[in-house]
């Protein structure tokens, strides 16, 4: 099992770009299309309470309708499943933090994603004894084959200084957190600790931190292969 270094929530999701945002409900998606020879079965009473909470409510008691729900609702999934395209961009906002600013590379190093890094994308029940997934998993981790493509923001001198002074309060303290957009695509899924492998395609850094970032100040990109 892979053991975070860097452990980053996901909090908000947001963009404006082709890619979709990647949520509880994609990752739950996406783990049983990438799952080969799913059992559908399995879960279905899980789904359906959860998805179709009504039509569990209806007919949990009826054995003979549930059964006929159960296949209608297995029919739900597999057609949600195959409308998911593996082949898309995905999206998850997320923030970095700077770290003090480096005089002899001009440069703000960056705390980031590393290889051990995973980004939990989490369903409210995973902190709620209130709500439910009715044995589904509450999360999913995401963990990036490429985190190596994303360096320190280069940043000359005077306009590093600027930069801080705009991240600072009334009460002289810094604000060192940094809005990210991280774009990637799905290449696998490990059921028995419900974590995806991806691999970056784009990360996007902002001004600001998540609720007001501003412009891009950075962007790291995969190198396109051929």
């Amino acid at each position: 099992m892979k053991k975070p270094i860097v452990l980053i929530f996901l909090t908000l999701l947001f963009g404006n770009s082709s890619a979709s945002s990647f949520g509880w409900n994609e990752a739950l998606l996406a783990s049983m299309k990438l799952q080969e020879d799913y059992a559908y079965e399995r879960t279905v009473d899980s789904y359906m309470r959860l998805f179709r909470r009504d039509v569990w409510t209806r007919h949990r008691n009826d054995e003979f309708e549930l059964q006929d729900k159960r296949v209608e609702t297995v029919e739900i999934m597999k057609d949600r499943v195959d409308n998911l395209d593996l082949n898309s961009e995905f999206l998850v906002n997320t923030e970095f933090r700077f770290l003090e600013y480096d005089f002899e590379k001009s440069e703000y190093p960056l705390i980031a994603l590393n290889e051990d890094s995973i980004i939990r994308i989490e369903h409210v029940a995973h902190r709620s004894h209130h709500v439910s997934t009715y044995g589904l998993p509450t999360s999913f981790d995401l963990s990036f084959t490429n985190t190596d493509i994303i360096g320190a923001i280069p940043m000359k001198q005077d306009v590093a200084r600027e930069f801080l002074i705009s991240r600072r309060d009334s009460r002289g303290n810094v604000n060192r957190a940094l809005s990210v957009a991280l774009y990637f695509k799905l290449i696998d899924f490990h059921e028995n600790d419900n974590r995806f492998d991806a691999e970056i395609t784009r990360v996007d850094i902002f001004h600001g931190p998540l609720r007001d970032r501003g412009s891009v100040i950075k962007s790291f990109r995969t190198e396109k292969r051929g």
